[in-house]
């Protein structure tokens, strides 16, 4: 599945059947019929979803990176890394070490205009 921008799909169509290349009418009755078609359309509630992953603390827990909840693993950590996602917050556990300190960083570093600081 695909999520689309269905208004900005609109206008593109409503554009296209308006335009002078298109000359035939029913071409111009198809496309206003696939307008009528996408305004019909049920819509879907898109959530944002989180990634992490999960970090040992200790030898037996781990540490959810998105929400920071800790898991005891029983006798070992590594029974977490068969969890696809934190049970905690759903956070899907697909980042790797070097991707989750990029997102970390990213947070507190902001990109600073060089040639503005004069």
């Amino acid at each position: 599945m695909r999520l689309i921008d269905a208004d900005a799909f609109k206008t593109h169509l409503e554009l296209k059947a308006n335009t002078e290349y298109v000359f035939d009418t029913m071409t111009r009755i198809a496309i206003k019929k696939a307008i009528s078609e996408l305004e019909a359309a049920p819509a879907i509630k898109a959530e944002i979803v989180k990634h992490g992953r999960w970090e040992k603390v200790g030898e037996t827990r781990v540490r959810c990176t998105a929400c920071r909840s800790k898991k005891d693993g029983g006798s070992s950590a590594d029974y977490f890394k068969y969890y696809e996602c934190c049970p905690h917050c759903g956070a899907v556990m697909d980042m790797s070490a070097e991707e989750y300190l990029s997102a970390e960083m990213g947070k507190w570093l902001e990109p600073v205009d060089v040639d503005a600081e004069g």
